[in-house]
């Protein structure tokens, strides 16, 4: 089970301002962009990165400037969907 904070991540990989932001391999989100859209600390993102990762939901992309990137999978993206539908 996932927390709020939890979602939040997951939730800002997607950037509804830039088209295919964290859908496509060529447009992942590093870890410094999640951090500035959430707030949260590096070691909290960097724990649910690597349990998202763990569990599907997320997948590395292409690097942007030497940074790992990360996009959502069918599976996060169901997760998510689920998530909306239950609040």
């Amino acid at each position: 089970m996932f927390t709020q904070n939890d979602y939040r991540i997951l939730q800002s990989i997607i950037d509804k301002d830039e088209e295919g932001k964290g859908l496509v391999m060529t447009k992942g989100t590093t870890k410094q962009e999640i951090i500035k859209k959430t707030g949260l600390s590096t070691t909290k993102i960097t724990s649910t990165l690597l349990t998202f990762e763990a569990n599907e939901l997320i997948k590395p992309a292409l690097k942007v400037k030497n940074a790992k990137s990360y996009i959502i999978t069918d599976k996060g993206s169901q997760e998510i969907i689920s998530m909306k539908g239950m609040v």
